[in-house]
């Protein structure tokens, strides 16, 4: 019996298995392989989409499927087969019309299956799902795909601080 026999490990990705510039540092590729060769299962649970991690997904060891939308989708990159997908209720379009009309300076992203779809004019989030490889549409109507995350921000890139002492207090 191998070390980490019927042992199941799942990790997140980003700046859990990343570093905070997003690499996947050679140290955590050898510490999972070595994981998954004496016998462990391992998959990554993110927040991401099934199409935002695509293209990250070769770039970590895995023996399992990955677990994407913070748990709402099982999806396996490996026989590209989906296991299991819990969408968000039919109350979601009805949500997203009352945040528009509160706050009409955010932006809003819908995450589907096979694309992500955000507000129109968002130049900046366009660029990071280009980066990302991801499939998106600027639109938010007539979406035909399951909705699996309802994304708002206030507008802005985020940006990560280099040192947690520049995060301001809010």
């Amino acid at each position: 019996m191998a070390k980490f026999s019927n042992v199941f490990f799942a990790s997140d990705f980003d700046q859990t298995i990343t570093d905070r510039h997003g690499a996947v540092p050679q140290k955590n590729i050898a510490a999972i392989e070595y994981f998954i060769s004496e016998g462990g299962i391992f998959c990554v649970a993110s927040g991401r989409s099934v199409p935002m991690f695509r293209s990250r997904f070769p770039q970590v060891p895995t023996n399992a499927p990955s677990i994407l939308y913070n748990g709402a989708a099982c999806y396996d990159y490996r026989t590209e087969r989906q296991h299991y997908a819990c969408p968000l209720s039919a109350f979601a379009p009805k949500l997203r019309q009352k945040i528009e009309a509160d706050y009409p300076d955010v932006t809003i992203e819908i995450q589907g299956l096979q694309y992500h779809y955000i507000s129109e004019g968002k130049g900046w989030r366009e660029d990071f799902l280009r980066s990302q490889q991801v499939p998106y549409r600027c639109s938010l109507d007539n979406i035909a795909e399951p909705w699996m995350k309802l994304v708002v921000t206030d507008g802005t890139p985020r940006r990560n601080p280099k040192d947690p002492k520049d995060v301001p207090p809010e």
